[in-house]
């Protein structure tokens, strides 16, 4: 399975869809039909655990376009986890790529990250008035069957990640597994689990709230 981690605020990383509770309704599109989209918020008690959900935000032909950028020969694999944090999977970094060869694409993606940002967080707008808001885009690739080990990350918060989209570019006949797991409501035990489909897209505070 392969997802697309984009952050914004100098940081790392992200994830998946959802059981729904605490469900508020979606917030309005004052632009009408074609406009702004519609984000679907999951309340958690304190801000920084809200969840927005996109359902199908990516189109195919925008898929497309992100498995084909991040096949660029100039897209490098990195390694930016903790050395403390347990995980396997490979991550490859191209937000340089990605905006020039699919300019409207990466905005979309950005404008997205700022519209749940303004609606719940407001976490972006301060930072960029300090001339600290570092974009970030990760195409990460959770299929590590040729290695004969279980894919896995731990549970983690985003390092100075002020807002973290996560958009599923495989469907899900395509792999096992693929849940998410975010910290559940203040007050309550356990986790919520996310099980995105093809070009759903989630976002949350990376910096704060634990998945």
């Amino acid at each position: 399975a392969g997802d697309l981690d984009t952050e914004e605020a100098s940081s790392k990383r992200s994830r998946q869809e959802l059981q729904e509770e605490h469900d508020e309704p979606p917030s309005p599109n004052p632009a009408g039909d074609g406009a702004r989209p519609s984000l679907r918020w999951l309340g958690g008690g304190k801000r920084y655990r809200c969840l927005a959900l996109v359902p199908g935000f990516l189109r195919p032909e925008d898929i497309s376009a992100l498995h084909a950028v991040a096949r660029h020969p100039t897209v490098q694999e990195i390694n930016d986890r903790k050395g403390y944090l347990a995980f396997k999977h490979r991550v490859w970094r191209f937000e340089l790529q990605l905006r020039a060869l699919e300019p409207e694409l990466y905005s979309r993606l950005l404008a997205l990250m700022h519209q749940a940002d303004t609606e719940k967080w407001r976490r972006l707008h301060k930072k960029s008035r300090k001339g600290k808001v570092y974009p970030e885009v990760e195409y990460i690739d959770y299929d590590v069957e040729y290695e004969q080990k279980p894919c896995f990350i731990e549970p983690h918060v985003d390092n100075k990640s002020a807002v973290t989209l996560v958009a599923m570019l495989s469907p899900p006949a395509d792999y096992a597994g693929g849940r998410s797991c975010f910290r559940r409501a203040e007050g309550r035990a356990g986790h919520r689990e996310l099980s995105l489909q093809l070009g759903d897209a989630v976002l949350f505070r990376g910096e704060k709230l634990v998945h």
